[in-house]
């Protein structure tokens, strides 16, 4: 019954009112079973209906009505079908017959026998889960009353087969997290164990890594820390959800841990391959490539994930010790031993490659082969790959002015954010931010970055909020406010993920944010960490780094005065950015940079692409030039004006300029809101900013 009919049946049967409070706690905890909505209408009437207090109704009687007058009067075959079933928290006929095999005289049915109609028969509360009839559970009551019953000795040894059973068969049909479920019920820990690694394989190789978290978060603790099979299935979901600090955690506790003489060898071989990638991260390309290919030669064919994971990195670790051909080589080998139905390896190949040509800045090879990604992936519905497609073409549309074909790929992006892997949903965020920061486009860029903090907040993961926090600094110091950056960068930490693969990364923010410091502390710590950033990027030939690195150094001397290494460090830059047609990078340092690309001398060579850099950075920063210009021309602040703001600069507030400069408070405020207007901005801290990209003061 629903609630309608339970107060019309409580009216005309019982005589009883019910309210709204009464009414949905009574179907609540009877789903609307007659039996229970009688003992529940014969308690109000005890009670006169005055102050009943629903939270003690007395189940129990349920209980004896269901085992006294149901249970003791049923013959022993229907009771055995009742006390396998009730082991489920749900059931089919298909699952019932798989259970009970090899039990059928035992039983007294006749073979074959249908279980559910016989359940059905004697009205043992059996409540339909779908349209189509296939699954049923017991009115939650009834089920309650069944494990009571079922609670024997007797039962007790036959009650772990039952449930392997049950545990296989659900395997067997695809429905893993019930298999894992009812393989805990035996409480046989080794047999829980084999379960999970018949399907993990299954789960990692189509990109399902939250639902095999799910399945492993179902382990007790206590096995979570102790049993191999686990810990190594925790690094693996690590790694994907990019938690680099936790992943290197986990591996130095699992070779605390685990005897790698005695354990499986495919545990072992995804130790080796996930210590070679951790061995890539801090530049020891060496030792990885080493683990690596110990890990390759243990695993197993069926984990093809791990396969093509391991082969990823050891083309990066070959490119790093100078082997790029032989890394490319390599992948090509691999892919020509991939029968055309391996869609899934065959995607994952192409990825590792795409990487590679994306580390080497090779947009040329990267735009058509990511095409191809695109296209598997989109054919197969493999989200992941598509993540990556999606953000390579996105960055090679960005960075070479070709905007007219971002705006699908950020809705397509948007619409499967929670299927891709967020780190790379984030960094594709990055380049939607940028891009409405350089079109001028401030509605669309406050929209982006609110979306970027929604996701990273949603996420609930510290090293995406970090990446979240990083990116917003990052669009700050693009949009020219320094000193909103500078003053939020503290608590971020920039060194979460290795500068490889992606054309933003945190490091490049942190030495910006560094280099707009004047002190002294802050300076050293920009050349360490450029030179530490140098090497590293120089091993891995990373194009994308190397440029913003040159661009740096460019931008100090150019400050210092220092025009002859400014102009070779910036030469340095458009002569790696001039291969993959990467204009926007240069268009992130601001207007400043623009100012030194005009004062330098092109080379033959660069010519061509020094001409449509320039053009390009007119236009994208046509409002500066404009108002710079004017400047030059015809001074646009007078003396008074520009020392005003030089005290605004230096932290006076109103009434502190009006004492140093003898005016009264309102002609502060009169002159600085002429001086806001002639700036086109809309606070001091605006103003100094615009002030000083004129030229008009340097600090």
């Amino acid at each position: 019954m629903d609630e309608i009919e339970i107060a019309l049946y409580s009216t005309e049967v019982h005589e009883v009112e019910l309210n709204e409070k009464e009414l949905e706690f009574i179907q609540k905890i009877t789903e609307g079973w007659l039996l229970g909505i009688n003992q529940y209408l014969f308690l109000c009437k005890k009670n006169s209906l005055v102050n009943i207090d629903l939270t003690k109704f007395n189940l129990l009687n349920l209980e004896k009505i269901f085992l006294e007058e149901l249970l003791e009067i049923s013959p022993p075959s229907i009771i055995k079908t009742l006390r396998i079933s009730s082991l489920f928290d749900r059931f089919s006929e298909s699952l019932l017959q798989e259970v009970i095999n090899g039990s059928e005289d035992e039983l007294g049915f006749p073979i074959p026998c249908q279980y559910i109609q016989k359940l059905k028969e004697n009205n043992f509360f059996l409540i339909q889960l779908d349209s189509e009839q296939t699954w049923f559970r017991f009115h939650h009551l009834f089920q309650a009353a069944l494990v009571k019953y079922t609670n024997t000795l007797e039962f007790e040894l036959e009650r772990e087969s039952f449930l392997k059973r049950g545990s296989n068969w659900f395997l067997k049909h695809g429905f893993f997290e019930d298999a894992i479920l009812n393989a805990l019920k035996t409480q046989n820990e080794e047999f829980a164990i084999s379960q999970l690694s018949k399907i993990k394989y299954q789960l990692l190789n189509t990109d399902q890594y939250f639902r095999l978290k799910q399945i492993v978060s179902n382990f007790p603790l206590e096995s979570q820390e102790r049993q191999p099979e686990l810990l190594i299935t925790k690094a693996i979901i690590l790694e994907n959800e990019a938690k680099h600090e936790a992943l290197f955690q986990q591996l130095r506790y699992i070779e605390e841990q685990v005897d790698f003489k005695v354990v499986d060898k495919q545990i072992k071989a995804e130790f080796l391959i996930f210590k070679g990638m951790g061995s890539y991260f801090i530049g020891n390309f060496d030792l990885a490539l080493k683990l690596l290919n110990e890990g390759i030669e243990l695993n197993k064919p069926k984990a093809e994930s791990i396969c093509t994971f391991a082969n990823a990195y050891k083309v990066f670790s070959l490119n790093a010790l100078g082997r790029y051909t032989e890394a490319i080589r390599f992948l090509d080998r691999h892919l020509d031993s991939l029968f055309p139905n391996q869609t899934q390896s065959i995607v994952r190949t192409h990825v590792a490659k795409a990487l590679l040509l994306s580390i080497r800045g090779d947009f040329n090879n990267l735009e058509p082969l990511t095409n191809r990604i695109l296209k598997i992936s989109r054919e197969f519905n493999y989200y992941e790959s598509q993540g990556f497609a999606l953000y390579f073409l996105a960055d090679i549309y960005y960075r070479q002015y070709r905007f007219e074909y971002l705006s699908q790929i950020f809705e397509d992006a948007y619409e499967k954010r929670y299927l891709i892997r967020s780190v790379w949903f984030l960094k594709l965020w990055a380049i939607k931010a940028f891009y409405f920061l350089r079109i001028g486009n401030q509605k669309e860029l406050d929209r982006t970055i609110q979306e970027i903090n929604q996701f990273s907040d949603a996420s609930n993961s510290s090293n995406l909020k970090h990446l979240a926090e990083a990116l917003i600094l990052e669009i700050n110091l693009q949009n020219g406010k320094s000193f909103f950056a500078n003053s939020s960068f503290a608590n971020v930490d920039f060194e979460l993920y290795p500068p490889m693969f992606y054309h933003y990364f945190t490091q490049n923010t942190l030495l910006r944010l560094l280099l707009e410091r004047d002190d002294e502390q802050s300076q050293n710590s920009f050349e360490d960490k450029i030179l530490s950033l140098e090497g590293y990027a120089t091993q891995i030939s990373h194009a994308g780094a190397l440029a913003r690195i040159n661009i740096l150094h460019a931008l100090k001397s150019y400050r210092k005065g220092e025009m002859t290494k400014s102009e070779e460090y910036i030469l340095k830059a458009i002569s790696i950015s001039e291969k993959a047609n990467d204009y926007m990078v240069f268009s992130e340092y601001g207007i400043e940079l623009y100012h030194l690309l005009n004062e330098i001398t092109p080379t033959k060579k660069s010519r061509i692409f020094i001409d449509r850099l320039r053009q390009i950075l007119k236009t994208l920063f046509q409002r500066e030039i404009k108002l710079n210009s004017k400047f030059q021309t015809d001074p646009i602040l007078n003396q008074r004006d520009i020392k005003i703001l030089s005290l605004v600069a230096e932290g006076y507030s109103n009434s502190e300029i009006a004492d140093q400069m003898n005016l009264s408070l309102n002609s502060i405020k009169k002159y600085l809101s002429n001086i806001f207007l002639i700036l086109e901005v809309k606070n001091r801290t605006s103003a100094i900013l615009k002030a000083r990209d004129l030229g008009i003061f340097k600090s």
